[in-house]
């Protein structure tokens, strides 16, 4: 599982907008540090990047099980569970938004909201 090029862009975008990008890892090297940290018991902030990819990848896991496995018709192999989740899932039912992009949406947002709530952000 990989995410297409469009939708990574995407999930950035929509994070510099929600005001979270600043809390993106500026490298892999720094996610691992931040791993590393965590699971020595340290404070670490949290990545909204990591997270939001996470979270989409196991909501994808939880309605499209088949992304787990080749994509034949992807030049890597792997199925970008957004994509998959436009093609077999309706969009939402209120916005009519499609769903890769309403699960972008909420999801950062949700995160916003949580990273407010633990002091991550200040509350405007």
């Amino acid at each position: 599982m990989k995410f297409c090029q469009p939708h990574w862009d995407q999930l950035r975008e929509e994070l510099k907008k929600q005001g979270l990008y600043f809390m993106v890892s500026k490298s892999g090297e720094e996610v691992v540090n931040r791993f590393v940290k965590e699971g020595d018991g340290q404070a670490v902030a949290p990545d909204p990047l990591m997270e939001a990819h996470n979270m989409i990848l196991q909501r994808g896991l939880q309605f499209l099980p088949h992304i787990i496995g080749s994509n034949p018709d992807d030049t890597e192999g792997h199925y970008c569970a957004l994509c998959e989740a436009n093609k077999y899932l309706p969009p939402h039912p209120v916005t009519k938004i499609e769903c890769a992009t309403s699960w972008i949406e909420t999801l950062c947002q949700h995160l916003k909201e949580e990273y407010t709530k633990e002091g991550w952000l200040k509350q405007n």
